[in-house]
């Protein structure tokens, strides 16, 4: 029904309401309501001048259509003329248009389709592939090809109205179409048929549909009154199905967009294969699978890898490996499967991927040999011709400049964290030198010590002659400057000597105000002789710990003081 509300106005200076009136409605001219006031329940309607009174009525406007027709809806104002003191009678009626929009049913033949046993979504990208199992009376030399497969559909309303049965189909003809293909024409008609094609031609129809109620949905299994129709020819090519559901639009409905759907139908047979190399109509579809390894890490394909060094094949990079200093040489795996949306069978053998990197290729597989049909495989060092791609970044293939493992103090080798105890014959009397800003200056007759240490870039890069290393003894500094540019994994013995004589070139370039060679004090003190390597963080290293060192004893002080032996044994043992 229809909820109208009016309003009576009182256009004169009398009061209305002396007597009870009548507003009637009328449907398309017809009758449709009387409305009163209810007098029983005390309901009046009075009107003073200049006032409006609203009313509601509940009118039945029937059985909505399909929205062909325009309704007229007319509400006439003391229709029976019970007042009789009214000055004006004219204006007494007003009408409305109406049509019912989206009230029609709406046919759909579902998501999908029954064909030889096998049910394919309508949306499927690849279509169905129908093989001689599936194809009833296929004979491998028949000329025509032609077979007879099982066909059933569901036919839904998804509309609000139901579907009538218009009548009943008289007949119909063949008629030849722009020369080329057949069509049914029907002859006076008023049933609702739905037909199926293959290829254009009409292969099966459906008639005298009963009624289909909204929101209903009913399988057909009756095509050509035996549930199957004719296929063909059974070729390598694609051929199209088309369900069409009232396909003479006798339902009176408005949308008919949906009524129609295609699908694309494939063959294959041995006697295909045996005709076209092992080919027939229906081929795999390959896709690179879910994931890709490289090193020893699985990610999945659109994701982020980060390499790192673990990854790397062969282990630590030779020295001179380019620009990077590493060779980034490193394992890859991939799976390759035929389960791609258009994989209808087994994926023929002949097929080659590619590996690109940014773009570039660095490797072209060998021939694949054949996939089957949702099969699955992983390859080593090959990439899928699909093109699925990941973003590689390499973690941590950084330089790390250490200091080795130790010192080497007048020719004995101490491990870092550990102490020498040193003895007057080891020591070297020398003149030390210093520099300040240019200027030199001696001392002579002073006791000084040689010591030397391994220089080893144990990172993935190359360090470049930017890192700054200091050595300092007792917290003072006594000699720095820059370190010589070192490839990954290569080592390099630096020595600094107490006699020098000469300011060095190399490998240190020294900067103002620092002492050439290490003076030393013959006290019974416990002295530190340090190594801070690459102290300015000029450069990003693997491992940011970078200063070593070892301790000192004198056994001229230890002895002066008149430590005991058992004293100084305690304390040269102590890391």
């Amino acid at each position: 029904g229809l909820q109208s509300a009016t309003s009576a106005t009182a256009d004169e200076i009398d009061r209305l309401g002396s007597s009870p009136w009548h507003n009637t409605f009328y449907l398309d001219g017809r009758e449709v309501l009387v409305q009163t006031p209810d007098l029983a329940a005390g309901e009046q309607w009075i009107l003073e001048p200049g006032a409006s009174l609203t009313l509601e009525a509940y009118v039945d406007l029937g059985t909505p259509d399909a929205g062909e027709v325009t309704h007229v809806l007319e509400v006439r104002v003391d229709s029976m003329g019970s007042l009789e003191t009214e000055h004006e009678i004219s204006n007494n009626n007003a009408s409305v248009r109406i049509r019912f929009c989206g009230w029609d049913p709406k046919l759909d033949p579902g998501e999908g389709v029954s064909i030889a046993g096998h049910y394919v979504r309508w949306d499927a990208p690849g279509g169905i592939c129908l093989r001689e199992a599936d194809l009833a009376g296929y004979t491998a030399n028949d000329t025509s090809g032609l077979s007879t497969v099982t066909f059933e559909y569901v036919e839904r309303n998804n509309g609000t109205l139901v579907t009538q049965t218009y009548g009943k189909a008289q007949y119909g003809t063949w008629e030849w179409v722009l020369g080329s293909s057949f069509r049914w024409a029907w002859s006076g008609y008023y049933g609702w048929i739905n037909m199926v094609y293959f290829d254009g031609v009409p292969k099966g129809f459906s008639s005298f549909r009963p009624p289909l109620y909204p929101n209903e949905t009913r399988l057909v299994t009756d095509l050509n009154g035996t549930g199957t129709f004719e296929v063909g020819p059974v070729d390598i090519y694609e051929h199209k199905l088309t369900l069409a559901l009232d396909d003479n639009e006798v339902v009176p409905w408005i949308l008919r967009d949906v009524t129609r759907e295609e699908l694309s139908v494939f063959f294959c047979t041995e006697e295909l294969r045996g005709r076209h190399n092992g080919h027939c109509g229906c081929q795999g579809d390959l896709r690179a699978g879910p994931r890709v390894r490289l090193g020893r890490q699985e990610v999945p394909w659109g994701g982020f890898v980060c390499l790192r060094r673990e990854d790397i094949q062969g282990g630590d990079p030779a020295p001179g490996a380019g620009d990077w200093g590493y060779d980034a040489t490193f394992d890859m795996k991939y799976w390759e499967t035929n389960d791609g949306p258009k994989a209808l069978d087994q994926m023929d053998e002949g097929w080659v991927n590619e590996v690109l990197w940014d773009g570039e290729r660095i490797h072209l597989s060998s021939l694949h040999e054949t996939l089957g049909y949702l099969q699955d495989r992983g390859t080593w060092a090959d990439h899928d011709n699909n093109e699925f791609s990941i973003t590689v970044g390499f973690c941590g293939l950084l330089p790390d400049l250490t200091a080795g493992d130790g010192i080497t103090v007048a020719g004995r080798f101490v491990p870092f964290g550990h102490s020498i105890c040193l003895s007057d014959e080891e020591l070297t009397v020398t003149t030390i030198k210093t520099y300040d800003r240019g200027e030199e200056k001696a001392f002579e007759d002073r006791y000084a010590l040689d010591f030397s240490y391994m220089e080893v870039n144990k990172g993935l890069a190359v360090l470049p002659n930017t890192t700054w290393t200091r050595h300092f003894y007792d917290h003072v500094a006594f000699a720095q400057g820059f370190v010589q540019a070192l490839e990954p994994g290569e080592e390099r013995e630096h020595t600094l000597e107490a006699h020098w004589e000469a300011e060095p070139t190399a490998p240190y370039s020294y900067a103002w105000h620092v002492t050439q060679g290490l003076e030393v004090t013959r006290d019974a003190l416990k002295h530190r002789l340090a190594i801070w390597v690459d102290d300015l963080h000029a450069e990003g290293e693997m491992n940011e710990v970078n200063k070593y060192d070892v301790w000192v004893y004198f056994e001229a002080g230890l002895r002066a003081e008149g430590a005991p032996k058992s004293l100084l044994l305690e304390i040269i043992a102590q890391p």
